[in-house]
């Protein structure tokens, strides 16, 4: 039995913490050799949405070089100047250390990690008008923040009514209980 070292993939950070679509992003993955020896760790291997286990030396979106790892040693790598996904869904960020297989290691099965994300966008803002006020609802989803906006004219632009509303799923509802006449509204989404 030859003592080898375990390289692991041991947690993926993103600044900012909430990724909004198309933002640009830091991703830090953190990297511990558990083995019994030191070892060369090879390339960590970054992909923005890769939602299966990776195989070795499959083409990846970025790489970086890791290098040699003391036995117990930890190392973040910082991918910096990354775009987050367009769209709606739900994407995996995915690391892979020794993603070529440059060592032989005592479990080939730790070095890929996951951090999953998840874009909804807030639909359509409904508007009920009760008494002298004016309701406004929308979908809404955890762990997100939301801004409301409204303006008074179509050539100003929109002031902000209310922002840091956190969901409170399905639906949120704001009052505005004495809006003026004729009063436009906008919702976004906190990045």
């Amino acid at each position: 039995y030859a003592e080898k070292p375990d390289f692991n993939v041991a947690a993926i950070t993103t600044v900012p913490a909430i990724l909004t679509p198309g933002c640009a992003f830091t991703a830090t993955v953190m990297v511990v050799n558990y083995g019994l020896v030191a070892g060369n760790a090879g390339v960590l291997r970054l992909w923005l949405d890769h939602p299966a286990l990776a195989v070795s030396h499959e083409v990846g979106g970025v790489d970086l070089p890791v290098g040699m790892l003391a036995l117990g040693s930890i190392t973040n790598i910082s991918f910096t100047g990354l775009t987050a996904t367009n769209g709606n869904g739900t994407f995996n960020l995915r690391a892979f250390v020794d993603a070529d297989n440059a060592t032989v290691e005592q479990s080939e099965g730790n070095n890929q990690m996951t951090f999953t994300y998840t874009f909804l966008n807030a639909t359509s803002l409904q508007i009920l008008i009760a008494g002298n006020g004016v309701a406004l609802s929308w979908q809404s989803y955890w762990g997100q923040y939301y801004t409301l906006y409204r303006r008074t004219n179509l050539t100003e632009g929109y002031l902000v009514l209310t922002n840091n509303i956190a969901a409170t799923p399905p639906t949120n509802t704001v009052f505005d209980a004495s809006p003026p006449t004729p009063s436009y509204y906008r919702l976004s989404v906190q990045p």
